[in-house]
This record gives structure tokens, sequence and C-alpha cells, in this order.
């Protein structure tokens, strides 16, 4: 051929020369764009250029000659992509003796440096050998991580080799992980200063150390993964010492843990071990969100996707050990728990065996708190498929003058029920009434029934702080506190009702609260609390009444006193 030469746009494919009876052939690709790739594969590229040169000699079974291939501003159009740095690559292969020797260098943006070089077979049975070598920056794929609500750092360098054939490659050499990072937003995951060192072996990959801190703690994890092995088997070691892997709002947990993985990637891995939990608090949300159907959505002309063959199988076989504090807090409850559970199962029919057992807490019910008398969370072998769900069990108790009243709160984790209770016995409205104010039901205000509505929604979870009216107007005066309660006292002639009171208060700076009181009965009190340490507060209170009852306190005295308060967490 003379010379053959096409063109697209800029584009142009140029070719030259003889394939036999001997192969002498010059072809080039030059200006190559995004465009004219996005024609063959729609919405591939963003940008880049592609240029390519070769010259062929021998015979076709066996050539000779050299190929040259240069990518600049290499950049991939996915959404999730947009924020990766350009790709640029070039690369040389010399070919003789059906073998080519490739030199090629891979730049993604600063820092990131990766070069390959040494022999590539051009035959199955041939043999490799290359070296990999360079550094790269983790940090440059977070638009890709973050987009699933992780986000990584630090640095990789490579020293690696590659030998043997091609269908049994072996891995040689190593890659380290150096100032390594790796949060996960969605489940609260976080490690920082991870050091890592994985060295290449016959059977695949050798995990030969890794380390992390984890807020207080460590984790680190050794065993070996066969990458280039059928089924992929792994069999890994992960040891936990005093650490905090798990910091959200809804749980933060530091733990011990001696676990042991293993099976194949691409069939079953079973983990087995033991978890000793130090100490985890629990938050519960204000409100739980509503159960979300998932539909199953097909485009019209296009067939349903074909269900995975063989999906992988997750075996566990692990007992979390908890003595003691396990702190549950929110939507009024404040307990430590303590005990054990064992995990038996695969991922799909997860059982539970085992309880955790009230230590001492306290229910809040709009101010007026009630002490557990006892409290059992349950897994009596419960399946804990797609979620957990274990039952509840426990019972509080306060008195009011002659009266006591109970609440028992019970059925499973995602529908409890609140069922109260009075000795004697009262009407519902009654033991609501004299629980959250001290008086019967036929004393209260609209505003104080308006404030037990919001009480007993905060119970069922769905309505939130939204549907209390005192929120809203502490919201709109910009308060950070505004109450209305009865003022009741209790002494040896009975129970007595000073009337009702109103209290607004504020934060003015950080360290200072400042808080006006008033009573329906003409008392009236201002109260200035000053933090001068973490733990250390100054209370001082100027009012013009008289403290009259039994065992008074800051918070109930309604007259002038100047104080220290010292509080710390147990």
């Amino acid at each position: 051929m003379d010379e053959l030469k096409i063109g697209e746009r800029e584009a142009v494919f140029d070719l030259k020369g003889q394939v036999a009876p001997a192969l002498d052939l010059r072809a080039s690709l030059s200006h190559v764009k995004a465009d004219l790739v996005n024609t063959f594969a729609p919405g591939l590229l963003a940008s880049g250029s592609i240029e390519a040169q070769a010259q062929l000699q021998g015979i076709v079974s066996s050539p000779t000659g050299s190929v040259k291939v240069d990518v600049d501003d290499l950049r991939f159009a996915d959404a999730a992509a947009t924020g990766l740095p350009a790709v640029q690559l070039h690369a040389t292969a010399q070919l003789a003796d059906d073998t080519a020797a490739l030199n090629a260098t891979l730049n993604a943006g600063p820092g990131s440096q990766l070069k390959a070089s040494g022999n590539v077979p051009l035959n199955p049975d041939g043999a490799l050998d290359l070296k990999i070598g360079g550094k790269l920056d983790v940090g440059m794929a977070n638009p890709l991580l973050e987009a699933r609500g992780l986000h990584g750092a630090g640095k990789l360098t490579v020293d690696a080799t590659v030998t043997g054939n091609s269908s049994a490659p072996r891995v040689g050499g190593g890659i380290s992980l150096s100032g390594g990072s790796l949060r996960d937003y969605a489940r609260g995951v976080n490690l920082s200063d991870i050091e890592a060192e994985v060295v290449g072996n016959e059977a695949g990959l050798l995990i030969k150390s890794f380390k992390a801190t984890a807020v207080s703690g460590s984790v680190a994890m050794t065993g070996s993964f066969g990458m280039l092995q059928p089924g992929m088997p792994l069999d890994l070691k992960i040891t936990a010492k005093d650490a905090q892997p798990v910091t959200s709002n809804i749980l933060t947990a530091t733990l011990d843990a001696d676990l042991h993985v293993s099976g194949k990637a691409r069939e079953r891995i079973d983990a087995a071990g033991t978890i000793h939990v130090i100490r985890a608090k629990i938050g519960i949300p204000n409100s739980l969100p509503p159960d979300v159907a998932v539909l199953d959505v097909r485009r019209r002309g296009k067939a349903a996707p074909a269900p995975e063959s063989k999906p992988l199988i997750v075996g566990i076989d692990i007992t979390v050990r908890a003595p003691q504090e396990i702190i549950v807090q929110g939507r009024g409850l404040d307990a430590e728990m303590g005990g054990e559970i064992h995990l038996k199962g695969t991922s799909d029919d997860l059982l539970a065996n085992g309880d955790f057992n009230l230590l001492r807490g306290w229910f809040t019910l709009a101010g007026t708190r009630l002490e557990f008398k006892e409290g059992r969370v349950g897994f009596d072998g419960a399946g804990l498929r797609k979620k957990i769900d274990p039952t509840l069990d426990f019972m509080a108790e306060t008195t009011q003058a002659e009266y006591t009243i109970k609440l028992q709160i019970s059925g499973v984790a995602d529908a409890p029920r609140f069922e109260f209770s009075s000795s004697p016995s009262l009407p519902q409205d009654d033991i609501m009434a004299r629980l959250l104010f001290g008086v019967p039901g036929a004393q209260l205000t609209a505003l104080q029934y308006a404030q037990i509505a919001a009480a007993l929604a905060t119970l069922s979870g769905v309505g939130g702080n939204g549907s209390n009216p005192l929120v809203k107007l502490q919201k709109t005066l910009g308060l950070d506190r505004l109450s209305v309660q009865s003022n009741t006292s209790t002494s040896a002639a009975g129970t007595e009702n000073s009337g009702t009171s109103i209290a607004a208060g504020r934060y003015i700076s950080k360290r200072v609260y400042v808080e006006g009181k008033q009573t329906t009965t003409g008392t009236s009190q201002v109260q200035v609390d000053v933090d001068l340490t973490k733990h250390l507060k100054l209370q001082t209170r100027l009012g013009n009444g008289s403290a009259t009852t039994q065992g008074t306190t800051p918070e109930n005295d309604p007259g002038s006193s100047v104080g220290l308060s010292y509080q710390f967490e147990y």
C-alpha cells in the first residue's frame, strides 16, 4: 500500500507499507480528541488527545520495530470523576523476539507518577519481567470516594515486580502507605495515621503490616490475599486496642477486638472472634424516619438485570462483650447497660442471642425524671436480617404525693410501646397531669395541655420538637430555654401548689447564662451561672421569694443565694 489516509474532524490515520511477503508497515494516528472518541463511546471523555506511531518489520507472527503512544490531558466525563486530575500517559515499546520492551510513564496530578519498564510477551506462553515504581497521592481519588461518603488521604509508594507468564503471573516487591487516613461519614468510621506495607508473593499479596490510629487507640491487621489464585482466598487477623473506630451522633464506641477473617473473596468469607466494648454511647434521635419502600424500577425497552449467579456469602461467629458503660441517651432516656450477645449465622440470616441489662438510669419527660428500677434489651435468638430489632423491657417509676406512677417500655426497638399506670389507679389524663405538673388534670391550663401533647409526641418519635408550641416561641424569641411548670412542694401537711411559673434564659457568652423566672403568685427571680472551668460553675440567684421547700437546691430555691457547683461524668 503506497498510502492510506483517513481523516475525521481533526484526527488523521496514515498507513504506508506492506504486510506480505515481508512485514514493513509505518502507521500513525494523530489529533484524536475527546469528541471523536465519544462518537464511538458516548459520554466517555470530557477532554484529552491521543497520538500514536508504529513502525513494524519482520513477519506478522513475530514482528519487530517500535510503537509509541502519547495521551495528554485525559479526563473522564462521568459526573463522579469531575474533580479527578487529568491523566498523562507516555509509552514506548521495542518489539523483538516475541517480546515488547516496554517503557511507560503515567502522571495523574501533582505528586502522582507511576513508571513501568521491562519485557511483556507477545504470546500467552511468554515470560513477564516488569518493574513498576512510583508514588501516588491517595487524595486524588477523593472526588470518587466522596460521592460514596468516603474521604481518604496518604502517600502510596510502589516498588513492585511482575514475573512469570501471562496465564500465571507472580507479583514481587511491595506497596507502602504512609500518613494515611480514611473517613466513612455515613458509618462514622475514622482511621488516621495509617501505616501499611503490602508485599507480593507467589500466592498474591501479603499484608506485612497495617497500623492505624482510631481516636484513642489503635487498629492492626496482618494476613494474605491470594488475588492471583482461583476464588481469591484471604486470611486476615484484625486486632484493636482501646480503639474508637466508630464515631457518630448515633453510635460512638471504644473497644478491644480480636477477629479472624478467612475464606474466598468470590465465594464465602467467615468472620469469627470477640469484641470487648469498653465504652459505647448510643444516641436515640428525636424523631425516626419513615419506612421507605425500595421500588424495582425498569426503563421501558430494557430487560431486567440478570441476578448474580453466585453471590458472596459472609459467615459470622462473633461474641460481643460489654459488661458496663453502654450509655443510651435520647428522647428522654439516659441509661447505662451491660451484658453480652453472640452473633452467629450469615449476613442474610444472622441470629443474635444474649441481652444487655440495666445497671442504672432514668427517663425524663418534659422536665420530670423517672428512675428506672429494671431494664433489659433482649436478643432471644432474634433474626437480624436487614435491621437490628431487639425486644425492650424497662420499668421506671416516681412518686407524686400519695401516688406512685410507673412507666413501662416494651415491644421491639423500632416500635416501642409506652404505658403509664399509677397506684392507686388514676385515669390516663390525671396520670400525665400529676407526673408533669403535680396537679390533677382538671387544674391544667391550655398551655400545659399543649406541653403534655408535645411530650407524648416525643415518645412516639414522629413529632419531635416541631409540634411543641413552646419550642416555636423559644426559637422566635431567640432563647436557649423557655419552660412553663407548676410549682408544688411537699410537707407533712400535704402537697401545696404555689402557682405556675415561666422561665426564660439565654447564653450571653460561651460561659455565662442568664435566666429570669416569674410565678403567678408574684415571686420573681434572676439567676446568673458562670462556667469557671469545665467542671466548676458559679451560681447566683436574686429573688423576692422565700425558700420553704425541704431539700432546697439552686434549681428550686425561689430566694437569693450564691454558690459553687462541681460536676463530673463517671
